[in-house]
């Protein structure tokens, strides 16, 4: 005789997005396997899973900062055996995958998956209870998520910022040494359209306090469609009057989209007068590449964070790419929007006010074509790198800047084309590199008079291929190189080899 064949295992399988309704008296307790996938489950009837299987399956896995419903009711779940996305789990304790953190719980008839960075975490120091070995207890679980968004498409409805949660302080809290680590919370959805975009996360307290973040901060735009209907910044938001330091640097990079406000490098504020003053321990980067894809620019773009927030470091604003795929006629400042006049609207006169503490620096690296902003203010160093040759449209006034850099990349490459006001006084120029060959001549700037001012000023501090030079007989000599003006009196600003 045949042995008698084993049972086949019976499975539910609820499948996609949506909710499902089981009226009273339908049962799934018979099932040895119930599979969850991507489904919310209403049970309106005692259901028995005691040895059973539960599967359940989220795209959610692979971030921070969610919870979702798997189904509610009364539910018998001794013994039953747990799976998450294929991973064994036990309920009601946390568990890793790929280095994030997540919780399957049943409590109060629902069983639920969450990221344990969920939003918002709330600290009130208010609670009499509270106190700082438990505030930092609380955060433990956020280190590592002040993180890096690529955004490629997608309609936020509301704001969006990087990985991680969202952090509201209530009361007047003082953290000690202790800091808070945490990120932002991002939801997408669709395709193309963004009301605001912050590289960190959100800070929101109810009364002034002082809160700590560490971590760097990194947002990337990289879709041609994306549009952004107010501000993006590389760092976080402050709502409320919270007293916000970050110890990090932030990054943004633009390379499409449309930009209908402010783009800051630093972090922001949504008070209006800013009285809370984000500060940033760190640096700032911003990149803005057209090589590719159309950039438009609406308003202004800072190097600093908005109103008088401050940045520690340095800031570099860089634009890469064709001019011809560039849409831009605001202001470029290094500083914060609070720096020279006290409007954002309207970038004033430099150094008035100054909130980021080291070197502000435009570069433009690779870049050609057609630069038409309006002004550049609050900038200490301009660069010109890897064959960029640059025209500036507007008579742009470049006379706070102190030291230029043109790197040298071939004879037929002219570094910049500009009419604008400039006085070089004092200034530093560093034409070249020691390891450059240049080969017969070389035009460097092609300028006006007024552009000119002072290029032969003694107290200048001319570098010529890595060579120190000195004023000679109408032009910078140094070793082996000259700079000097064209003969022509068309005021080009011309590299040359020496002749011996």
């Amino acid at each position: 005789m045949f042995p008698a064949a084993a049972a086949a295992a019976r499975r539910c399988r609820l499948q996609n997005s949506g909710e499902y309704i089981f009226a009273s008296g339908v049962s799934v307790g018979s099932f040895s396997e119930i599979a969850f996938n991507g489904a919310t489950v209403a049970f309106t009837a005692a259901q028995d899973f005691s040895n059973a299987t539960i599967d359940v399956t989220s795209d959610l896995i692979g971030s921070q900062g969610w919870s979702t419903t798997v189904a509610t009711g009364t539910l018998n779940l001794t013994g039953t055996t747990f799976m998450v996305n294929g991973n064994s789990v036990t309920l009601g304790t946390a568990f890793t995958i790929n280095g994030m953190e997540y919780l399957l719980d049943y409590a109060d008839n629902k069983l639920t998956l969450s990221s344990t960075v969920t939003s918002p975490k709330t600290v009130n120091s208010d609670d009499p209870t509270a106190d700082y070995a438990t505030i930092d207890a609380l955060f433990a679980d956020l280190k590592g998520y002040v993180g890096e968004i690529d955004i490629t498409g997608g309609t936020v409805a509301g704001d969006l910022y990087a990985n991680g949660t969202e952090v509201v302080v209530k009361g007047t809290t003082d953290f000690g040494a202790n800091s808070i680590y945490g990120g932002g919370t991002a939801t997408a959805a669709g395709s193309g359209n963004w009301l605001r975009l912050c590289g960190g996360g959100n800070v929101t307290s109810a009364v002034k306090t002082q809160t700590v973040l560490v971590g760097n901060s990194t947002l990337t735009v990289n879709a041609a469609d994306a549009t952004v209907n107010h501000y993006a910044c590389g760092g976080w938001q402050v709502s409320g009057s919270a007293n916000l330091f970050v110890q990090g640097n932030s990054v943004l990079v633009i390379s499409g989209g449309s930009f209908a406000g402010n783009i800051y490098g630093g972090n922001i504020t949504t008070r209006a007068n800013y009285g809370a003053q984000p500060t940033l321990l760190g640096n700032t980067a911003i990149t803005v590449d057209c090589q590719v894809n159309r950039v438009t620019i609406g308003k202004h773009l800072y190097g600093g964070s908005n109103g008088e927030g401050v940045v520690t470091g340095t800031s570099v604003i860089t634009f890469s790419g064709l001019g011809a795929n560039l849409a831009f006629t605001g202001w470029v400042s290094g500083d914060s929007s609070g720096g020279g006049y006290w409007c954002n609207e309207t970038p004033g006169v430099d150094d008035i006010h100054k909130y980021v503490g080291q070197d502000r620096s435009l570069v433009f690296n690779s870049f050609s074509g057609n630069f038409n902003a309006s002004g550049v203010t609050n900038i200490d160093t301009v660069k010109f790198s890897n064959g960029s040759s640059v025209t500036m449209n507007n008579a742009i006034e470049l006379s706070a800047v102190k030291n230029w850099i043109f790197d040298y990349t071939d004879s037929a490459t002219r570094s910049l084309l500009w009419g604008g006001e400039n006085d070089f006084s004092s200034d530093t120029l560093i034409v070249g590199k020691d390891t450059d060959m240049l080969t017969g001549s070389w035009t460097v700037l092609d300028g006006s008079a007024a552009s000119l001012t002072n290029w032969d000023d003694p107290t200048n501090n001319v570098m010529l291929f890595g060579q120190k030079a000195t004023f000679e007989s109408g032009c910078w000599v140094s070793t082996d190189f000259t700079l000097s003006l064209d003969k022509d009196g068309n005021n080009d600003l011309i590299a040359a080899a020496k002749i011996v």
